[in-house]
């Protein structure tokens, strides 16, 4: 229950994230790899959802270029976070990982 809770506040927290990576892109490389790491984790455990977890992130970045993604992605930010993010997730019952994606794609 406690994973359960701290990835609901996470992601609602990588929502409200303040701009500080660049032009169009709203959030920083640490908080993008956090949200994609996250919701790829989610396409894994709920294969069903995985449109609904995908459009989620494209709506995450939006109005940013091709240009500021790739750079976004390049930093060592972004891959710690991602990479760490993803072990953290792939640590907890997959019953609880599930119900917490779920109840994100139902709160948005």
């Amino acid at each position: 229950m406690k994973f359960y809770c701290m990835l609901i506040l996470s992601l609602v927290a990588a929502v409200a994230f303040p701009q500080v990576a660049g032009a169009k892109l709203s959030m920083a490389p640490q908080a993008l790899g956090f949200v994609e790491a996250t919701l790829d984790s989610c396409v894994k455990v709920d294969p069903d959802s995985a449109a609904k977890y995908k459009e989620m992130g494209k709506a995450f970045v939006v109005d940013a270029t091709k240009e500021e993604l790739e750079k976004a992605r390049s930093k060592s930010e972004y891959k710690d976070s991602y990479e760490s993010t993803t072990s953290e997730i792939e640590k907890a019952p997959k019953d609880e990982t599930v119900k917490a994606c779920k109840t994100f794609l139902e709160d948005k």
